[in-house]
């Protein structure tokens, strides 16, 4: 049941950033009812990311703040980074700072998390006045996401407008 629990939400998911807000909810209750007394952290960690990034897309940075709060064990750092979208985009410069320096963001995760995190780094740089460091480093970043053909771009660390 989880399979298709996890195609419900993943569903649900879609249909949110395609504009239909109540689809994610929608489909995270029925996913739920497939999983009840079930348990499994790793289900509930990665519809947790799913909940945060719906929440980012749709603006609710409040919302995005809370979800990774769910988020832990080897998803904690996709949890830290909606933390760091959330404090960019609501140009919260300290909490941003506070994010790229957090333990779920400083152990060897690989090479797409260093582009996240140079990413990152770039948007902080820009959001604290230092635009020219910030635009070299996010074009480093997107230079090596390219090349790995990263799924979630470093661009999208950028506050609007730059």
């Amino acid at each position: 049941m989880d399979d298709r629990a996890d195609a419900i939400v993943y569903r649900g998911e879609i249909a949110a950033y395609r504009g239909d807000q109540a689809a994610f909810a929608a489909a995270r209750a029925e996913a739920g009812v497939l999983v009840v007394g079930q348990s499994s952290p790793q289900r509930d960690w990665g519809w947790a990311v799913s909940a945060g990034d719906v929440a980012l897309a749709e603006g609710r940075l409040a919302d995005a703040r809370t979800e990774t709060v769910r988020i832990g064990g080897n998803w904690a750092a996709w949890g830290a980074m909606i933390a760091a979208h959330a404090a960019l985009r609501s140009r919260d410069l300290t909490a941003a700072r506070e994010v790229a320096v957090s333990p779920d963001l400083q152990h060897k995760l690989g090479r797409t998390f260093d582009i996240q995190r140079a990413g990152l780094e770039a948007a902080i740089a820009v959001l604290g006045g230092r635009r020219d460091e910030g635009v070299l480093g996010l074009q480093a970043a997107i230079a090596d996401a390219r090349e790995l053909r990263v799924d979630r771009h470093p661009a999208a660390l950028l506050p609007e407008p730059m």
